[in-house]
């Protein structure tokens, strides 16, 4: 898959970052030297293990973050010495769930116009909808506070399209007023479907992929 950008943010697929061509496939990394991006991959991951030192170690989202780069034995120092091997094994991870089978892909978020790396994507389905992606982006903690979150939904939307699923769905924990309000605006749009809310009182939204085109004012 080739890069999809939305404004100045791209999202670029983890084996951009790859040294061997068999992996990156010569995909554009609009500028950035594979090098630097993988060095800028490497210092996030540092960035995030820093930010969850610090955190609450009962919350479930914690423990999603920390799992994210600890795949497996997959510490952070083996990541920096295995690159291309831990890259391999990135794009092809599956994560359980309790409702089966979970198949996600990652995507590097960059800002093209400062060869910058702001953070991440992971968009997938579960075994039993193929149709339906939904996802959750991760900015770095240096770069979080900045406004980023609206465009990069609005890119990970691109992203799952791009993909050729038919639907998104998008889940909002009911203390995160400012994402849940940008799913409201979508509402009143006409660009998003409420749906009941889930189990924990999480707000869900639909939104229909086949006529979705991002908003860029």
């Amino acid at each position: 898959m080739q890069p999809v950008q939305y404004k100045q943010l791209v999202a670029l697929p983890f084996n951009a970052a790859a040294s061997r061509t068999r992996q990156h496939k010569d995909c554009s990394t609009f500028g950035i030297p594979r090098q630097n991006l993988w060095r800028q991959v490497v210092d996030m991951m540092h960035e995030h293990h820093g930010s969850w030192n610090n955190a609450d170690w009962d919350s479930s989202y914690y423990h999603f973050l920390r799992g994210r780069f600890i795949l497996d034995d997959w510490e952070t120092d083996r990541i920096a010495a295995n690159r291309d091997h831990f890259l391999a094994f990135e794009t092809r991870h599956k994560i359980a769930l309790s409702t089966g089978e979970r198949i996600n892909r990652g995507f590097l978020i960059i800002d093209s116009s400062k060869g910058q790396l702001l953070g991440e994507r992971r968009t997938g389905h579960t075994s039993d909808d193929p149709h339906t992606a939904s996802g959750i982006d991760t900015v770095r903690p240096s770069e979080r506070g900045k406004g980023l979150s609206r465009d990069f939904f609005e890119l990970g939307c691109l992203v799952a399209k791009q993909l050729g699923y038919q639907t998104y769905t998008a889940g909002i924990a009911a203390n995160l007023p400012a994402s849940y309000k940008r799913l409201e605006r979508m509402v009143k749009e006409g660009r998003a479907e409420k749906l009941p809310s889930d189990w924990d009182g999480a707000r869900r939204y639909r939104i229909d992929l086949k006529n979705f085109s991002a908003r860029c004012g």
